[in-house]
């Protein structure tokens, strides 16, 4: 699954702290422009992530050497290895998702398909055509309906008879 692990760039986190002292110490020069920190995306492979453990992340490894310079406190570090932590098990488990709506998706396409096709074989099946078993559904629908009228005649004959 995709891993939520961000590579930040962290020369200018790391030299932040030396060039406020410069700046406070050294109000004449000029002041220098800080280039911003960047999130880069990991290029991994989704079906060889599984494999990737959340505590070997560069994010990890970045919050540990935060922790380790005193940048951060470790409270602050715990807080935000929890976090990381619940964000990368929901984006995995948003992938499983996907991956199985997508395997649906795909399913339920191939169906359509056999439907339509079934639908245009139905569509080309001649109107005067009868078959044998259509011809038995009339003969049954006919001896049916005779029944039924013959049954009638015996109820009115029967209710003639007892008047």
């Amino acid at each position: 699954m995709l891993n939520i692990g961000i590579c930040i760039i962290s020369q200018n986190f790391e030299n932040m702290s030396d060039v406020d002292e410069e700046s406070s110490s050294s109000s004449d020069s000029e002041p220098e422009t800080q280039e911003p920190i960047y999130a880069i995306a990991p290029s991994i492979n989704i079906r060889d992530e599984g494999s990737i453990d959340v505590v070997t992340s560069p994010a990890f490894q970045f919050l540990d050497e935060l922790y380790s310079a005193g940048k951060l406190p470790g409270t602050r570090v715990a807080e935000l290895k929890a976090k990381y932590t619940t964000l990368h098990e929901t984006v995995i488990s948003l992938q499983e998702s996907e991956i199985q709506l997508l395997q649906d998706a795909k399913h339920f396409t191939i169906e359509i398909e056999q439907q339509q096709q079934e639908l245009e074989k139905a569509d080309q099946f001649p109107e005067g055509f009868t078959s044998e078993v259509s011809r038995m559904r009339q003969q049954l629908l006919k001896y049916q309906n005779e029944y039924t009228a013959i049954k009638e005649r015996e109820y009115e004959l029967q209710y003639k008879v007892n008047r």
